[in-house]
């Protein structure tokens, strides 16, 4: 069975385990534009951090991770739960450490020791504290510590200031399928389907953790940006979505189809304008963030079907990117903070030349780390 895979290697196991139940109940399926939506979102990210032209809202990118693994993990934990009458925390959690583990202590360790070669001790030191965090998944909540302000470039020398998004990516997974498990033992005392009562659960969280984000961003936008909990709807939005999508959908009339379609490009389209008109002035996240997050839910809405990006997204170039996302994503950062300790007037081609050279790290780490 082809696997389906999220922005951190979120992947559904082979048949033979216990989540490997796609269609058993639901109308989740593998979906290849998802996987080249991935693509989309690194080559934002990856883009703004090399400071190209007209991308100063690249950091979007990592809104659109948010909202697929928002939608992939609710979307395996209810296939499990219908297929099997619950879920198990235990195999989840374990299947997680299996997958993202691996490639980013590969990417860290190797960082370390580079760093130790090549800069001084006190560098050293700091970027071990850094990756250390990092480890822990409390990155965020260290650089907000320190006092950083991710867009207006602080703490810019630490190589793992990107991991602050895998933090918070974690932590909602600590979280979120508590929250489930939770919303599906309702049911017994409340008459509503499991699912409703999910989305209700799931949709009330997003709302409160919205207004955090708004509020939080007008008063300290850099601690909005980096806490979990300005966050959290965006994880929310994806799985609400995949509760809206848990019946198969039926026959698609032309006129639904031209609708899904169109609604797709959409969502492309407002993710990339967010990409290019944003910048380190928009107040980050707040009310600027349901674009990217909002356009981010219409691709996976709208997508899959004829007419809609969804070709262009299943593409093999966008697929293969995609698949090499997440280490692409963690390699990336600490490659470019490392080269412009020994040549800080580095141009635009040399800073593309890097990313290109941390794509080769990436497919590298893909092949011998986190595909085994």
């Amino acid at each position: 069975m082809t696997a389906l895979v999220g922005p951190s290697g979120t992947e559904a196991p082979t048949p033979a385990t216990r989540t490997g139940v796609a269609g058993a109940h639901t109308g989740f399926r593998f979906r290849p534009d998802i996987e080249g939506f991935r693509a989309v979102g690194v080559l934002l990210v990856v883009l703004f951090h090399a400071s190209v032209p007209h991308l100063t809202g690249g950091f979007v990118g990592v809104d659109v991770f948010f909202v697929i693994s928002g939608f992939l993990i609710c979307s395996l934990l209810v296939q499990e739960h219908f297929r099997f009458g619950d879920i198990s925390l235990r195999g989840f959690y374990a299947r997680r450490a299996r997958r993202i583990i691996p490639p980013a202590a590969a990417v860290i360790a190797a960082s370390t020791l580079v760093i130790g070669f090549t800069q001084g001790s006190v560098d050293a030191v700091r970027g071990a504290v850094d990756f250390g965090s990092a480890l822990l998944y409390l990155a965020n909540w260290h650089f907000i510590a320190q006092g950083n302000n991710y867009l207006a470039g602080d703490a810019s020398n630490s190589p793992a200031l990107h991991l602050w998004s895998l933090s918070v990516e974690e932590q909602f997974y600590v979280v979120f399928p508590l929250l489930l498990v939770l919303s599906f033992a309702l049911v017994r005392f409340v008459r509503m389907s499991a699912v409703r009562i999910a989305a209700a659960v799931v949709g009330a969280s997003c709302a409160v953790s919205l207004a955090a984000g708004v509020v939080l961003t007008a008063s300290d936008p850099g601690y909005a940006y980096l806490a979990t909990w300005a966050r959290a709807w965006q994880f929310g939005a994806g799985a609400l979505l995949a509760l809206m999508l848990v019946e198969p959908p039926g026959r698609a009339s032309r006129r639904q189809g031209l609708v899904r379609s169109t609604l797709s490009w959409a969502g492309l389209a407002a993710v990339l304008a967010a990409a290019t008109w944003f910048g380190p002035e928009t107040p980050y996240p707040g009310v600027a963030a349901l674009v990217p997050t909002l356009g981010s839910a219409a691709v996976i809405a709208g997508g899959g079907g004829p007419g809609s990006c969804a070709t262009l997204l299943s593409s093999p170039v966008m697929r293969w990117i995609g698949r090499l996302s997440y280490s692409w994503y963690l390699w990336h950062w600490p490659v470019l903070v490392v080269a412009k300790t020994w040549m800080p007037d580095l141009g635009l081609l040399g800073r593309l030349g890097l990313m290109l050279a941390a794509l080769g790290l990436a497919w590298l780490t893909y092949a011998v780390v986190e595909r085994p």
